[in-house]
């Protein structure tokens, strides 16, 4: 059914799906080219077809993830980690969806800076109730923690829903980079200080955008 999809949507299915979800109809078969393999021996020769390596097949896709769990999983430190979700509400969703190059780095460079600024003070805090309560923290208990940032584009429903998976150290380490300072057990921030200052980078970094060079802007 996708050539009626594709009609049916007239012109508004974007390149790059047309791309991945085209090698997808076309993986293992000729259309991407083909391996042959002969025995120098017996003369049998094998035909092997070509895999798309798109993110969007359920088998190319599922080894890419696979292997970039592999990966991420042999860097990983022996300490507690939290599990951290950033959604956005739908006013927000649509300037990021019509401009995904610029604002997906500046959503995840956002949440990112977030959790630094909150955590250890630099960048500085954007809200004024976290900078108050880092004025009163002493510098052995600000750390910086590792972050591990995941887009995804669409919920369970596989609308667009534009939000951020992080996993993120439970502490980190010091400001002189010389010991690992353990964060608090109850909490790493509050959840409502968390909100407020990635919302406040959010919004900051799409007005620096905006300046930069316009945005595409859907009427609605």
């Amino acid at each position: 059914n996708w050539g009626r999809y594709l009609a049916w949507k007239k012109g508004e299915v974007r390149d790059a799906v047309r791309y991945h979800v085209g090698r997808m109809l076309a993986c293992r078969t000729p259309q991407l080219g083909v391996h042959i393999y002969r025995c120098e021996q017996c003369g049998l020769e094998r035909i092997v077809p070509h895999s798309c390596k798109s993110p969007f097949c359920s088998s190319c896709g599922k080894a890419r993830t696979d292997q970039w769990c592999s990966e991420l999983l042999s860097e990983l430190l022996e300490v507690p980690y939290r599990h951290l979700t950033f959604t956005l509400p739908w006013q927000i969703r649509l300037p990021i969806q019509d401009n995904r190059e610029r604002l997906l780095q500046v959503l995840c460079r956002a949440c990112a800076d977030t959790l630094l600024a909150l955590t250890y003070g630099h960048p500085k805090p954007l809200s004024r109730k976290a900078l108050e309560r880092l004025k009163g923290m002493a510098a052995e208990q600000r750390y910086r923690p590792g972050i591990i940032l995941v887009i995804h584009t669409f919920g369970s429903d596989l609308k667009w829903n534009v939000h951020l998976h992080v996993i993120v150290t439970c502490g980190g380490l010091s400001e002189d980079g010389t010991r690992f300072v353990k964060a608090p057990e109850k909490s790493l921030v509050s959840v409502k200080e968390l909100a407020t200052e990635c919302k406040l980078r959010v919004i900051e970094g799409v007005q620096k955008e905006e300046e930069k060079s316009p945005l595409v802007k859907r009427r609605l």
